[in-house]
């Protein structure tokens, strides 16, 4: 008899403090919205690139025919960017670059 009294006087505590220990608990939701941004479209952009996206091993004229600079970046006026692509402006030609393959982007007036 003591013996039951106690198993059930042990389950009893046990599931108390289990309870207690879920009551503080408050599930989290995700963030249903990210963060709004203001793009810098039609803005002077310079956009860092993953160095083997800019093709570095080719002398920097034919870099520069390319639409990449020397350093790995491209520069032009930013026209469009999306999931997928970011597209720089430069002169007459538009330089698509994929979002994946960007590590910064610096925008002025």
């Amino acid at each position: 008899m003591k013996s039951t009294t106690l198993f059930i006087a042990t389950f009893i505590t046990l599931g108390g403090f289990a309870l207690m220990g879920l009551q503080g608990q408050t599930p989290s939701t995700p963030n249903p919205m990210p963060a709004k941004v203001d793009l810098p479209l039609g803005k002077k952009c310079i956009v860092s690139v993953d160095p083997q996206a800019s093709r570095a091993g080719l002398p920097a004229t034919e870099n520069q025919a390319s639409g990449f600079e020397a350093d790995g970046t491209a520069k032009g006026q930013l026209i469009r960017i999306s999931d997928d692509w970011c597209v720089l402006k430069d002169g007459n030609a538009e330089n698509w670059i994929p979002t994946a393959k960007i590590l910064m982007i610096r925008a002025s007036d």
